[in-house]
């Protein structure tokens, strides 16, 4: 049973290391990204969240600061934890997080399972279906 969720910046390289270990397991593992695809240039200059269940790394993100926008990316949870509302409390931080920085609105790029999650979250569509690592997404956007 859950009785600590906590979201923090992953400031240190352990805590970067945890995020880049759970984004492993769910993108490269689970649903075959290539690696050289999931790791990139901008894991330099991102702002990392790392999400937390009794002390446990769970979830990773990332957002980046494009223009005047929030870039949110590589959102991700451990598969026995999906589907419990983690997912609402790591957005929360990293909306937090952008719009601390001044961002006018948040985008992102959401893999089709997930669309109906942002969608309730207040995230709009702003594409057609696209492919991104052979992934069908949508470009989605959210503002203040």
């Amino acid at each position: 049973m859950i009785e600590h969720l906590d979201v923090q910046i992953a400031t240190s390289d352990l805590l970067q290391a945890q995020c880049f270990e759970i984004r492993t397991d769910v993108f490269i593992k689970e649903q075959g990204v290539a690696a050289h695809l999931e790791r990139d240039e901008h894991d330099q200059t991102a702002t990392h969240l790392l999400l937390t269940a009794n002390q446990q790394a769970i979830g990773a993100a990332r957002i980046r600061i494009v223009g005047k926008a929030g870039k949110i990316e590589r959102v991700c949870i451990l598969e026995p934890y999906r589907n419990k509302g983690y997912g609402a409390t790591l957005m929360k931080k990293i909306e937090e997080a952008g719009f601390e920085e001044g961002v006018d609105e948040l985008v992102l790029n959401a893999q089709e399972p997930a669309l109906a999650f942002y969608l309730r979250l207040g995230y709009v569509k702003t594409s057609e279906r696209f492919f991104e690592a052979g992934i069908p997404h949508f470009s989605m956007k959210k503002g203040r």
